[in-house]
């Protein structure tokens, strides 16, 4: 325990004694003997073991913005405050709220259990151990199991009472269960509501039971079957006692089911880390060692436009929807980008994006398991703390670790040097890596990419007399790129081309069964990427770029670097672009470096790798890269070093 927390907290609590109980990753649990207000000789009423209380308090995170911290602990506090003072009013059991400062992360409460004869708390983990060990000689727990049965099956009512308002525990472990003698009987009590959160979903319930499953199983492996065969009997029956409530309880104990599977799915492929290489435009995601990713989909988040009682035909429309989930009905949504020319911008529809790649697709527990996540150069310092915070706090990861996306791309090709022209959805990036290490001061980025060149073929369409104004043409338009677009190696006579004959011209079906002719606008629309002032860009094309790159290199590596110039990213794969970037290339070294001499134009040499795969580049990479620190443990962030270092830890990765 830090002295500085100790004090800091009792900085606002002056002439309170404390005693540390506990310290988790959230907040300092103490013990006092004195109520907040009211002089020691009243006893508050209704209040177990009167004049001894329980402070709550969340210390400040170093790691975070002051301004944004203070705003985060005066919300979760408060948060949990009225939680606690709905849930007496609704009488299910936690400690009673005595007082709250927000401001400071302060939340005053009941002080409740009993000492056990071995001298523990009465929590439910220690409670069950101590039976336990005293009928050690017994194959069964045959002296005390009504004893148990009754308490569990307790449990098991209290929770399904919390559900049945819709709030999730988010905690649930048999350390966060108190016991309290009432009537001499030992009643349970919820404690540590820091992590709860309203929700109706049946999944966000099935995990709550599945959470404290697991608990029981690592705990007490030797009785868990029986632990929670009749902790659930307690919880279906308080859901049955009303018929409408059979249903929703039907719906949890099915969600449960698919919790446990995953659950075993993630266990059975614990060693094998999770690769999360999340882009502006598509979010991919699957195990080290794959050769392609288990789930690709758009980063969308989607939220319904019409009111659930105005919505038409049999689609189920959630208040949130994510990937190509939200894609398939994006007509009836407001769609929304959490990233934008590469970096996270909406950290709140980020987070329902991870919760929908981890839980929806890949139907795995993330609790102690590792996960590589990619970035993109220059990606503000900031963002990857936040990152790593998210995984840690959230998701329970055990260990991240995150990796600059051009250097994956290499690794997939098998190179430790090159320049990487990595363009996808949002942002183009061009980066030079020699012997592994990004040249950082010549990263160049580009703000034009896949999503410009839609908007650009939006635009070009329009003249035609084709109108996609909608946010869901804009999926339509994407295809039609994906299609027919292609880089022209020779502008002005594909432009002839097209003016003069039809050859060029592909016909496109429309979702509405239209068909609409395409002609010079399939290179025209990609054209953007060298010239981004057709798009209102200031910024030279990628091909300059890239020349410009390499050539503010060192000259001693500069033969090496055009020899191993590697493609990534959606956008790379237009049908056109290595043999445009070389023809780039090339008048770019004849009129800058060869001052018009075309005799000297044969030794210069241009390699330009283009991998079928490469849309998959950084994903790739990240597999390898995870595989092979799979089992090395000293090159990941651990979660420990993370709550004891907070950001200084990302040190560990390396330069960036």
């Amino acid at each position: 325990m830090s002295s500085e927390i100790v004090a800091k907290a009792q900085s606002y609590l002056e002439g309170i004694p404390l005693d540390v109980v506990s310290q988790g990753a959230e907040a300092v649990v103490f013990v006092t003997s004195k109520h907040p207000y009211l002089p020691n000789t009243v006893e508050p009423a209704q209040i177990q073991n009167s004049h001894k209380y329980v402070i709550k308090y969340r210390p400040p995170k170093p790691y975070r913005h002051d301004v944004l911290d203070k705003q985060l602990t005066k919300a979760r506090t408060t948060a949990e405050a009225r939680l606690l003072s709905k849930l007496h009013s609704l009488d299910i059991p936690a400690p009673k709220l005595v007082a709250t400062d927000a401001p400071h992360g302060l939340i005053w409460m009941e002080y409740l259990g009993y000492e056990l004869p071995n001298g523990q708390t009465s929590s439910l983990k220690n409670w069950l151990w101590y039976l336990e060990k005293e009928e050690k000689n017994s194959e069964t727990i045959s002296a005390s199991d009504e004893t148990v049965k009754q308490v569990l099956v307790l449990v098991g009512e209290a929770i399904a009472k919390l559900h049945l308002q819709d709030i999730v525990h988010g905690d649930l472990t048999s350390s966060n269960i108190l016991l309290v003698e009432k009537d001499h009987q030992n009643k349970p009590t919820l404690i540590d509501f820091g992590l709860s959160s309203h929700s109706s979903l049946a999944e966000d319930k099935a995990v709550d039971l599945y959470v404290l499953e697991r608990a029981l199983s690592s705990t007490h492996p030797v009785y868990s079957a029986t632990y929670n065969d009749w902790l659930l009997q307690g919880y279906e029956s308080t859901y049955t006692n009303k018929p409408n409530n059979k249903r929703k309880y039907n719906e949890v104990s099915k969600r449960l089911e698919g919790v446990r599977l995953r659950g075993l799915a993630s266990k059975m492929t614990l060693d094998q880390p999770i690769v999360l290489d999340q882009g502006t435009g598509f979010v991919k995601i699957g195990r080290a060692g794959k050769n392609f990713p288990d789930h690709t989909f758009p980063s969308i988040v989607g939220r319904p436009i019409l009111r659930a009682e105005e919505r038409t035909g049999d689609i189920e429309i959630k208040d949130i929807m994510c990937g190509d989930e939200a894609s398939a009905v994006r007509s009836s949504l407001q769609i929304s980008y959490p990233m934008e020319n590469g970096i996270i911008r909406n950290w709140e529809d980020m987070e329902h994006l991870w919760d929908y790649a981890f839980y929806e697709r890949m139907k795995i527990d993330t609790t102690g398991q590792k996960v590589l996540l990619t970035e993109p150069p220059m990606n503000p310092l900031k963002n990857r703390e936040t990152m790593c915070d998210v995984m840690f706090e959230k998701y329970n990861f055990g260990g991240v670790y995150v990796a600059i996306q051009a250097v994956l791309a290499l690794y997939a090709q098998g190179l430790s040097s090159g320049v990487v022209v990595d363009s996808g959805d949002g942002v183009t990036h061009i980066v030079p890596v020699y012997e592994s290490v990004v040249l950082n001061h010549l990263t160049r980025r580009l703000d034009v990419a896949g999503r410009d060149v839609t908007r650009n073929l939006i635009n070009l369409l329009l003249r035609r007399g084709y109108a996609f104004n909608r946010t869901a043409d804009f999926e339509t338009v994407r295809q039609i790129k994906e299609k027919l677009c292609y880089v022209s190696y020779d502008l002005d006579f594909d432009t002839k081309l097209a003016n003069e004959t039809t050859v060029l011209v592909e016909n496109y079906e429309l979702p509405d069964g239209r068909v609409i002719k395409i002609g010079s606008e399939r290179f025209e629309a990609p054209e953007c990427l060298f010239q981004p002032s057709l798009t209102d860009i200031e910024q030279p094309g990628v091909g300059e770029s890239l020349f410009n790159t390499i050539q503010s290199c060192q000259v001693d590596i500069r033969s090496t670097l055009y020899k191993s110039i590697v493609l990534s990213g959606g956008s790379s794969m237009y049908p056109g672009l290595p043999s445009r970037l070389e023809k780039e290339l090339k008048q770019q070294w004849f009129t800058k470096v060869l001052k018009g001499d075309a005799s000297r134009l044969d030794k210069f040499k241009v390699r330009i790798e283009d991998p079928p795969r490469r849309k998959h580049m950084v994903f790739i990479g990240g597999a390898v890269l995870a595989n092979i620190m799979a089992d090395k443990d000293h090159m990941w962030i651990s979660k420990q070093e993370w709550q004891e270092q907070g950001p200084r830890i990302l040190e560990k990765l390396g330069p960036r």
